[in-house]
């Protein structure tokens, strides 16, 4: 699990996108200093853009060469949810993308001030947000597994899980990343 310290801005991005990697390649996280060395080279073109988010720093994987495509397959605004799979399409493909041997990912973006019930399971997504975690799997409870870049001392060794029942009433942003 790559971990941080100190997350300000965009750098739990970085840490979802490590994280998905890990989990589809099989490749140990790149280090933060790593990540701090990627702001640096690409702060002009990031500005350029208008500021840093998930999008951005995606298509700048894809530039660099290290993932064949992005894609966001659902995102809730303001206006209500785009989607582009209703979500129990969305569930079914999130379940067969990860039997296998398949070489996709999913970042999910939720709002900062999230719960946890004691089973470890998000609660109360009502707002979509900014920050970033990585969709792991699903367990045998048929819930997804997440990992977040917060150590392992947060949630259940540092993931959480999300039923299917918080999934079809959440407000959140996933973006399919292909390797």
């Amino acid at each position: 699990m790559n971990q941080i310290t100190n997350q300000e801005g965009p750098e739990c991005v970085a840490n979802a996108y490590e994280n998905i990697r890990e989990v589809v390649l099989k490749k140990k996280p790149r280090s933060q200093e790593w990540i701090q060395a990627f702001y640096k080279k690409h702060k002009d073109k990031l500005k350029k853009r208008g500021g840093f988010d998930t999008r951005t720093f995606l298509k700048i994987k894809k530039e660099e060469g290290e993932i064949k495509s992005f894609a966001p397959i659902y995102e809730y605004h303001k206006r209500g949810p785009r989607a582009w799979l209703q979500k129990k399409s969305l569930w079914r493909k999130l379940e067969r993308s990860f039997e296998g041997n398949k070489k996709v990912g999913f970042m999910f973006g939720i709002r900062t001030k999230f719960k946890l019930n004691k089973k470890h399971e998000l609660i109360g997504l009502n707002k979509p947000g900014g920050h970033q975690m990585a969709i792991a799997g699903v367990d045998i409870k048929d819930r997804l597994i997440i990992e977040n870049s917060w150590g392992d001392k947060w949630g259940d060794g540092g993931f959480c899980y999300m039923t299917k029942e918080e999934f079809f009433k959440a407000k959140v942003v996933i973006y399919a990343v292909y390797f």
